[in-house]
């Protein structure tokens, strides 16, 4: 489940407005998904006026995200000048072997536990804790709360989630839930992709992650097989390493992607299937274009006639949203007829 139950957004708001200082601790050496929650948590305290403050033990290994978190986080004290009046836990528990001398620290004084995985939730005992054992990452559940309590999402922050998301689930290949899609398609638009690749590797593009965006958010599933756009496109070169990463989400075997630019419509598709021929598929979808295909993947390209012509925006998605219509409605009747 993705968005929270009123009752939970009840009462972690009236756990916030109650108090002053809060500490948002996670594990020893925290990944991208324990800050990414931690850091949305932080801005949901924010946005009730309490001063909150991200602490953590061990190391941070992904020293970009370090330093763009700089001002959020510190290390965890060896003791507390009893100023905060609440703590808050990420993905651990205290007296977990994985969050350094945090019993010491804060005791069993811990007012809210977030995560997934953790063991026996039901023994914990705090005022507040969502934890989910169906979701493999707290990004996505955190998510869900900052979309539904309305809080203001910056790009930062948003890439932050992005790269979180990602990190945590190998680009959508391993253990991704619909929650996962939920999140992702809430923040997309915030993305600022310059900063993503700073978290990434230099040969990764950034239009890759942007389409890989639009590919998800526009994805079709009948049966095991895919359709998506990722609409208007500046290097076509990404339509296969799109498709890839579509074919890798669980019980997909076929993936059909497109994109246009100003002169002409472009399709990629491939399959796992020996049943499916996708040089045949793409001569059924486009009767007037060029086709360089295999069996079991391929190109077609075809002109976009008078309607590249068009120069405005709202035009340009009213032409991409028929071309959608058109394309998807050819790929699944030749499909089932196949």
């Amino acid at each position: 489940m993705y968005h929270p139950t009123l009752w939970k957004q009840y009462r972690l708001r009236k756990i916030l407005r109650e108090q002053k200082r809060i500490a948002i601790i996670t594990g020893r050496n925290p990944s991208p998904d324990d800050l990414a929650s931690a850091l949305i948590l932080k801005r949901i305290a924010d946005h009730y006026n309490m001063d909150a403050k991200i602490l953590y033990t061990g190391s941070i290994y992904n020293k970009t995200l370090a330093n763009i978190m700089e001002n959020e986080i510190e290390m965890l004290p060896e003791s507390f000048d009893g100023n905060y009046t609440k703590f808050a836990l990420i993905n651990t528990l205290p007296g977990s072997s994985n969050n350094g001398h945090i019993r010491e620290v804060v005791g069993d004084s811990v007012s809210i536990i977030i995560g997934h995985s953790i063991p026996n939730p039901n023994n914990i005992k705090c005022e507040f804790k969502d934890i989910r054992k169906d979701i493999n990452n707290t990004t996505s559940i955190m998510t869900g709360y900052l979309e539904n309590m309305k809080i203001p999402i910056d790009k930062n922050l948003a890439t932050i989630l992005f790269y979180a998301l990602r990190e945590k689930t190998n680009m959508f290949v391993e253990n991704v839930t619909e929650t996962d899609f939920k999140a992702y398609s809430f923040i997309q638009k915030h993305i600022d992709t310059d900063l993503l690749t700073r978290f990434e590797k230099p040969s990764v593009k950034s239009e890759t992650f942007t389409d890989l965006v639009c590919a998800i958010k526009r994805r079709m599933i009948k049966d095991t097989h895919l359709f998506t756009s990722i609409g208007h496109v500046k290097d076509t070169s990404t339509l296969q390493k799109v498709c890839r990463y579509m074919l890798d989400l669980e019980g997909v075997t076929t993936a059909l992607i497109t994109a246009v630019n100003n002169t002409r419509i472009y399709l990629y598709a491939e399959s796992g299937d020996p049943h499916i021929n996708i040089k045949n598929m793409l001569s059924q979808i486009i009767k007037d274009g060029e086709i360089i295909a295999e069996s079991n993947h391929g190109t077609a390209i075809a002109p976009l006639g008078i309607f590249g012509a068009i120069n405005d925006e709202e035009g340009n998605k009213i032409l991409i949203k028929s071309i959608e219509e058109i394309l998807s409605e050819r790929y699944f009747t030749t499909l089932v007829t196949s």
